[in-house]
């Protein structure tokens, strides 16, 4: 005798509004944090090298001098 699964031939059933609305709040955090993490990655390029991509705008900021007297 051979062995039939119960679940052959069933439909496939479709997730709940709710399981699908947490999936997608899901994927949408993983894709902000993979952004954070590039930006990041990005931040610790030399300022040359950024430029040189066109990226300048993704680097750390400069740092202010403070002048060290008063005119």
């Amino acid at each position: 005798m051979t062995m039939i699964s119960i679940h052959a031939g069933a439909v496939r059933r479709h997730p709940s509004s709710i399981a699908r609305a947490l999936l997608e709040l899901m994927a949408e955090a993983a894709k902000r944090r993979r952004i954070r993490k590039e930006m990041k990655e990005l931040s610790r390029l030399p300022r040359h090298l950024l430029r040189d991509m066109g990226l300048e705008q993704y680097a750390e900021p400069d740092v202010p001098t403070i002048p060290n007297h008063w005119r």
